[in-house]
């Protein structure tokens, strides 16, 4: 039972449709630790949004990669502690290796004095809690199972 069964598109368009306004809010709010963004407040919100997509992308590709590992499509609730553990270490690498090619590879953004950097590799510590924040309860909430119809 892979993602591409009827219910592993339903995890998905679930999980993509939760996380895409869930990481538009992190994003509005972490935007003040990051330059680059244009200076108008439509354009910077639009940078946002645009964001926020990709952070939807990340974290679809954290759910395949978790459903492929656990040959479950809603793998983060049933597997237990190693679902969740999983599920942190996929977030914090999926979120250290995107900043660290927009950062410093593709120079797409840089931090702000505002924003605390990881000790060990030097990138931003609220772009890695907001994957891993976001993407737990997400992907918890996308996997259960759909109500009964009445």
């Amino acid at each position: 039972m892979g993602p591409a069964n009827p219910e592993g598109r339903r995890v998905a368009v679930r999980a993509f449709l939760a996380g895409v306004p869930a990481h538009f809010a992190w994003e509005m709010a972490q935007a003040h630790a990051f330059t680059g963004l244009p200076p108008d407040a439509f354009w910077a919100t639009l940078a946002c949004a645009r964001a926020s997509v990709g952070d939807g992308v990340l974290t679809l590709l954290i759910w395949a990669a978790g459903a492929l590992a656990f040959s479950r499509v809603a793998w983060v609730g049933p597997i237990g502690w190693r679902g969740w553990l999983v599920l942190a270490v996929l977030a914090v690498a999926v979120a250290v290796g995107t900043e660290l090619v927009l950062v410093y590879s593709l120079r797409r953004w840089t931090y702000t004095a505002s924003m605390p950097l990881l000790p060990v590799v030097p990138v931003g510590l609220w772009p890695v809690l907001q994957m891993v924040v976001i993407t737990q309860p997400v992907l918890w909430w996308a996997g259960r199972p759909p109500r009964p119809r009445r």
